[in-house]
This record gives structure tokens, sequence and C-alpha cells, in this order.
């Protein structure tokens, strides 16, 4: 989602006050799991707890908030980095440090229902697509002949 720098900066503000914060979705790269207009649950959690599948809220430069996959951590000249990767993604993000991490998904709201991510067919599907790359280009071939595509 492209914000600008207060915005960024109040979504880590109010992160870190209340320990959690509602955000609507954007975008497809992680379509079908979280779709347009999709209310995302993010709380306050380390990122040393975090497990891979969970999706995650960072930041890329100073104007883009993006909730994807965490897949791994890796280690490199003194310094943690963090994967991530959108479900329709063919390729991991940018390595990201834990000062751009600002929270982990919980729920998401849709069509005035609350799913926790918790549950068992949130792991299936995560599992899926961690495990089965080919799911990735799938859906990306489903989003383009839908129409537009937006990271």
């Amino acid at each position: 989602m492209q914000v600008n720098q207060v915005t960024v900066d109040l979504v880590r503000r109010v992160v870190k006050k209340k320990g959690s914060i509602l955000l609507p979705a954007h975008g497809k790269s992680m379509f079908p799991f979280i779709r347009q207009g999709d209310i995302c649950h993010f709380d306050a959690c380390d990122p040393k707890t975090y497990k891979r599948g969970d999706i995650v809220l960072f930041t890329v430069g100073s104007n883009r908030l993006i909730a994807h996959r965490f897949m791994k951590k890796i280690h490199k000249d003194n310094q943690t980095y963090y994967l991530f990767k959108g479900d329709t993604n063919l390729l991991f993000d940018e390595p990201i440090t834990q000062e751009q991490i600002l929270g982990k998904m919980t729920a998401i709201e849709r069509k005035n229902k609350k799913v926790n991510l918790e549950n068992v067919w949130s792991n299936i599907w995560s599992l899926l697509i961690i495990n089965l790359p080919m799911m990735s280009k799938l859906l990306r071939k489903f989003i383009y002949r839908k129409g537009d595509f937006q990271y």
C-alpha cells in the first residue's frame, strides 16, 4: 500500500502504544487469502517468535506498507534480515531488518465476518503456498486473466 512517511510513523506509533492496528487490504499479492477491502488485524509481536508462513506487516522505504508471509531469516555481516514473499509473487521481497517490522497479522475481517488466522484452513493454505511454489504461478495467471495486477 502506497502511503507517506507520516502514515508509516502513525501506524508504528499506534502499534507500539495500543499493541495492535486494523488496516484495509490493498493489492493482490496475497490473493485469494487476503482480498482487496478486507480489514486486516495486526498485533505487535517479537520477530524472534515468527513461524514460517506468518503474515507480517512491514515497511519498505518511507512510503510502502506491505503484508507478506515470513519465509526465513538470514544472518549477514552481524545483522539479521527477514525474508518475506507474497502468495502470488514469484520471488522473495528484498530482505528487511527488524526495525522495518510493524506487526503480525492475527485476523481478517471480510463481509463483517472475522476469521482468526490460527485456524486449520489458514494453516493448510500457508503450507500449500510455502511448499508448492507452483501455486504462486497458478494464482498469478488467474489474476492476470481477471484483469490488472497490483503488488
